[in-house]
């Protein structure tokens, strides 16, 4: 697919915000919240720029469930991004900002659905599904005739930062099984999907699923059905190279260039699922501290987020944290501990984080690579929630800044 200049399309996006975008600075107030994200909307438009260079032919399907924020979702859509829905709420997020019909730019890739959320996907254009076993063949033919169905594969995510197959994908012997559900109703299949797991630290992960995926190919034309010509390689690029030992996005979009044109025909259609690529560099979040301490000599601070707000992989993927503080703070750099600020024993963000011995009371420390997985997954246990949110464009994501200008 032929897009047109990203950067240009990222340039009319900011243009038509009402909001100024020019400045990172948060907004001046008798009340400043005690956290507040910052979205830097370049690095948005140079990593989806970044996508498509690497990526040439594979269309981005942002997967909506990393970061739902509205502002994000309308940016996205303006750079001719489609979207990953796994939810009706999802999809009731995407049909204010994208023309109909939402068959174009949509895919609801979600292998468990409700007949309800079939029913609402179907009312809104949506024909693009996923299905892993037998049972969702048989719903998705009662509840959505027309769709277009991807049968979902589980393939090697062992070296992953959070493996999905355990729950997501069918078994090479199950396989045969959903084939012939397909054959005998009235579902159509077109493709194959997968996902080699959110975190991906071996990019060779990509390869062999791409191997699994053409023996589907193969098992398909092998029990009579129509030709297939879809193809999603789902997710799992990294936010940042070698965060948490992720692979190189270079890497991964090599080895993928190069299986795709060794195992599938020029014409089919390959379609990716990229999250955290996409958004987790853009957003910075600063939080104020809010009591700082010290015992056995080790010291400590609390602030105002936690694991039951920005910081539930802390909990969920064991993933430690870095913070830097913000501003002028005095002192020589030490080892502090980082807290959240909830009731809950367990609230602990980073255990060895290099802040500055004068931390004190009132001060900002700021936690990078802050936009995947860390709104969407905010509770309201002890006052947690969403936070503000201020955008800026800094122009560091401009052609010119990529080509070393």
């Amino acid at each position: 697919m032929t897009y047109p200049d990203t950067y240009a399309l990222a340039a009319a996006a900011t243009a038509a915000y009402s909001q100024p975008l020019h400045s990172h600075r948060p907004p001046s107030s008798t009340y400043l919240p005690p956290a507040l994200y910052l979205c830097d909307l370049s690095t948005v438009a140079r990593q989806v720029h970044t996508f498509r260079t690497l990526l040439p032919g594979i269309t981005p399907y942002y997967a909506v469930k990393c970061n739902s924020d509205a502002v994000l979702l309308s940016f996205l859509a303006r750079l001719h991004v489609s979207f990953d829905v796994a939810s009706s709420h999802e999809i009731s997020l995407i049909s204010t900002l994208v023309p109909a019909p939402l068959s174009a730019r949509t895919i609801f890739a979600n292998p468990f659905k409700a007949p309800s959320e079939l029913s609402y996907a179907r009312s809104h254009g949506i024909d693009l599904v996923t299905v892993d076993a037998v049972d969702e063949v048989h719903k998705v033919a009662l509840h959505h005739p027309l769709a277009r169905v991807l049968l979902r594969i589980a393939v090697d995510d062992s070296d992953s930062a959070c493996p999905l197959s355990s729950k997501f994908g069918a078994l090479a012997s199950e396989v045969a099984a959903i084939l012939a559900a397909v054959r005998g109703s009235d579902a159509t299949l077109v493709g194959v999907a997968f996902h080699v797991g959110s975190g991906c630290r071996d990019a060779a992960a990509y390869t062999r699923a791409l191997g699994a995926a053409r023996r589907v190919f193969d098992a398909a034309r092998d029990a009579g059905l129509p030709r297939l010509s879809v193809l999603d390689i789902g997710g799992g690029f990294p936010g940042r190279d070698g965060a948490n030992g992720a692979a190189a996005f270079a890497d991964i979009a090599s080895g993928v260039r190069q299986g795709v044109q060794e195992l599938f025909d020029a014409d089919t259609q390959v379609i990716a699922e990229p999250g955290r690529y996409f958004v987790a560099t853009a957003y910075t979040l600063a939080v104020q501290v809010v009591q700082t301490g010290r015992r056995d000599g080790a010291r400590w601070c609390v602030v105002a987020d936690g694991v039951h707000g920005s910081f539930r992989d802390a909990w969920l993927l064991d993933q430690e944290f870095q913070a830097s503080a913000a501003g002028d703070v005095q002192g020589d750099l030490a080892e502090w501990e980082v807290r959240g600020a909830s009731r809950a024993a367990g609230d602990a963000i980073a255990n060895r984080c290099m802040l500055p011995c004068g931390l004190a009371q009132g001060d900002w420390v700021r936690f990078a690579d802050m936009g995947a997985y860390t709104m969407c997954l905010a509770t309201r246990v002890g006052g947690a929630g969403r936070h503000q949110v201020a955008y800026y464009y800094s122009g560091r994501g401009s052609a010119a800044a990529d080509d070393g200008g």
